[in-house]
């Protein structure tokens, strides 16, 4: 698992160089893909550097890669690499952003790596290994009440448009306090404690791959919002593991 783990890491901080050196550049190059989602001279940047790591360190093994795809190899050993989450963030020169890999071995998250080099963090965890912000072990919150808990819930526009965005709102108003965060920094936050859950209704494999893996190495649940434990269902709902059943009742969705 170490020379895993090390392979995700300098995978991480290569593709997050490469962002980072064209973060708020004169030519980001940002474009609109067939999805209507931005893209960026970063985004490829980074993705080919990351690739580079891995496919170095194990070319045998099989790549999901946001902009790239579906890459072959040996799918008991699958890597999921996101090379700019945050995207949207990224190209308004909003420091929320990160390079994301996440090591998915027999259909489970082993390894997760969340780099913000925007934000100087680095977030690792690994199966049995715990979860570690920038070299210092973390763990999800004791909050158990919605009344004391801090909620974030990611990409917020979407709402309106979810059968459960109304009752999202008022979950928020039951809560101490809901605060919006770009998707991979929201999840650190939740692993380190000082957010309690967050809802993200909106997801790919390499999105949550990673963060599954880091949650649940800081102490806290992973789930679909259908409370499913598989992180490719296309949503999320991570927490402390306390406040997780009431949210999942209180969004209805299960």
């Amino acid at each position: 698992m170490e020379e895993f783990v090390r392979a995700a890491i300098e995978a991480a901080l290569a593709g997050g160089r490469e962002a980072l050196a064209r973060f708020r550049g004169p030519d980001l190059g940002t474009r609109a893909k067939e999805d209507g989602s931005p893209v960026t001279e970063g985004d490829l940047a980074s993705e080919a550097a990351a690739l580079k790591v891995l496919r170095g360190h194990y070319p045998e093994h099989a790549i999901v890669s946001e902009e790239s795809g579906a890459l072959p190899g040996d799918q008991g050993h699958r890597w999921y690499l996101d090379p700019v989450d945050g995207t949207r963030s990224y190209c308004r020169g909003i420091r929320a952003w990160a390079t994301l890999v996440g090591l998915v071995v027999d259909e489970e998250p082993v390894v997760g790596v969340i780099h913000a080099p925007a934000l100087d963090q680095l977030a690792v965890a690994w199966k049995g290994g715990g979860a570690w912000l920038n070299g210092t072990p973390i763990q999800v919150s004791e909050r158990a009440t919605l009344s004391e808990a801090t909620l974030s819930i990611g990409s917020l526009d979407l709402l309106p448009g979810l059968p459960w965005g109304e009752r999202a709102f008022q979950l928020m108003s039951r809560a101490f306090a809901c605060r919006g965060f770009s998707d991979a920094i929201g999840h650190i936050e939740v692993a380190r404690g000082s957010v309690d859950a967050m809802v993200d209704p909106r997801g790919k494999p390499w999105d949550f791959a990673p963060v599954a893996v880091l949650i649940r190495e800081a102490g806290g649940r992973f789930t679909s919002l259908a409370g499913e434990d598989g992180f490719d269902r296309g949503d999320a709902l991570v927490s402390n593991g306390r406040l997780h059943d009431e949210i999942l009742a209180a969004l209805a969705v299960n």
